[in-house]
């Protein structure tokens, strides 16, 4: 079809990144690290994709993850890395769709601009810099009647209402877009990015991630999200840290202090549970099912819900 869904593409100089790609990835897309343990669902694999996003390019995404998850026998979370000025506004939404069935996640450190913000929108988290948008328009428009004009531009927007809707990305990201005329580009600071939910965690997945933790210290959502803003409190939010060393003190708070705080439990119990788990828990493989199932046990009867 002629009249092609498209953003801005600016090409850039990719060849000598194509040539060293690892043995079958295809076009301007990496296979950078493989999935080590077969039969491991949600294996991470490492991605890269460089230059203009095209057709090509989504197939090839696709294809090479499709062949890795054949190769491990369980499907796979892609971990994506980016750097594009745009491209293909389709083909972006196809890479966006694909790196959100699979839950996965995505980063850049510039430039992500135009198609390529798509494309980066799927990531169910996003770590992104030098984001860059502006208006979305045709790259070929050959029509002599406004109102046909007007009504391909209508169904363009809903295309992309809809897909900022798929991706549980706020309409504030159009209103920035539409606010930029196709020649210019805004490149969003961190803060803005983060403020109409570019970076972070897509809403519906933090809501997954939060039960599946709650389920593990044996509480609600609601307990969880309560127990982890205690730990804010004590140790301080991310984004008030304005030094390394302040960011290296709040770690160390953290580490010393997050399951103390998540169990629910005081100093003297909670060392009661390590030296429990470290005896009881000890044969089963770390963060596995297992042995989570078996610290909760002891940190049950620690508490009072079952005994042993």
């Amino acid at each position: 079809m002629r009249a092609l869904l498209a953003f801005l593409v600016i090409a850039l100089a990719w060849a000598n990144a194509a040539s060293a790609q690892m043995p079958g990835a295809p076009g301007n897309v990496k296979l950078n690290e493989i999935c080590e343990t077969r039969g491991r669902p949600g294996c991470p694999v490492h991605l890269s994709i460089e230059g203009a996003i095209t057709a090509e390019t989504a197939r090839s995404f696709a294809s090479l993850l499709e062949l890795e998850q054949k190769r491990v026998g369980a499907w796979l979370r892609p971990v994506v890395s980016i750097q594009s000025t745009g491209g293909d506004l389709q083909a972006a939404m196809a890479i966006g769709r694909e790196i959100r069935k699979r839950t996965g996640t995505i980063q850049s450190a510039g430039p992500c601009h135009s198609a390529c913000v798509f494309a980066a929108m799927g990531g169910v988290e996003r770590k992104l810099a030098g984001i860059g948008l502006h208006r979305p328009y045709f790259a070929y428009s050959d029509t002599n009647v406004f109102a046909e004009a007007d009504a391909r531009y209508k169904r363009m927007l809903r295309l992309i209402v809809d897909y900022l809707f798929e991706m549980n990305i706020s309409d504030d990201v159009l209103r920035v877009m539409v606010a930029v005329p196709p020649g210019e580009m805004r490149v969003l600071s961190a803060p803005d990015a983060r403020r109409i939910g570019l970076n972070g965690v897509d809403p519906a997945y933090d809501e997954f991630r939060t039960g599946q933790e709650a389920a593990q210290y044996g509480i609600s959502s609601f307990e969880l999200r309560r127990r982890q803003a205690a730990l804010e409190q004590q140790c301080g939010r991310e984004d008030d840290m304005r030094s390394l060393a302040d960011m290296h003190k709040r770690e160390t708070c953290r580490t010393s202090m997050r399951e103390r705080l998540l169990w629910g439990l005081d100093e003297e119990t909670y060392a009661r549970l390590n030296r429990s788990t470290q005896d009881r828990c000890r044969m089963l493989a770390p963060d596995s099912p297992e042995r989570r199932q078996c610290v909760r046990r002891v940190a049950d009867a620690l508490r009072g819900d079952t005994r042993e």
